[in-house]
């Protein structure tokens, strides 16, 4: 098996995208957050540990300024955030609401934005 592969359906699984969006995750996710995704899973992690953890996990070189890169994907709805230093991965659902009202809408075909309606 490919090893990517796997990596791409644990992917898919933690955020539970819907089978039909996986041609499209490209335009949902960043590279870098798919790594993030990754590295956390289902844990709740803090800044000091999602560190530790990507330097000791990642192929990916560690974004340079981590809490900004944290900020960032919370802000685009990768990440839930706990308190002021603890993130947990969100759902898809979490990160459409924010890409459909604010990013790629009309990146997409109208039979995906229609599929994504009736999801």
């Amino acid at each position: 098996m490919n090893p990517k592969q796997s990596l791409g359906s644990r992917f898919y699984h933690l955020v539970d995208l819907p089978g039909f969006l996986i041609p499209w995750v490209d335009r949902f996710y960043e590279p870098s957050e798919i790594d993030l995704v990754l590295l956390l899973a289902r844990d709740v992690l803090s800044i000091e540990a999602i560190t530790a953890r990507w330097e000791a996990y990642s192929d990916a070189p560690c974004p340079e300024d981590i809490h900004a890169f944290l900020e960032r994907s919370y802000k685009r709805g990768v990440l839930q955030r706990h308190d002021r230093s603890n993130y947990s991965v969100t759902d898809f659902h979490s990160r459409y609401d924010i890409w459909a009202l604010l990013e790629g809408w009309l990146d997409i075909p109208d039979s995906i934005r229609g599929n994504l309606n009736r999801w």
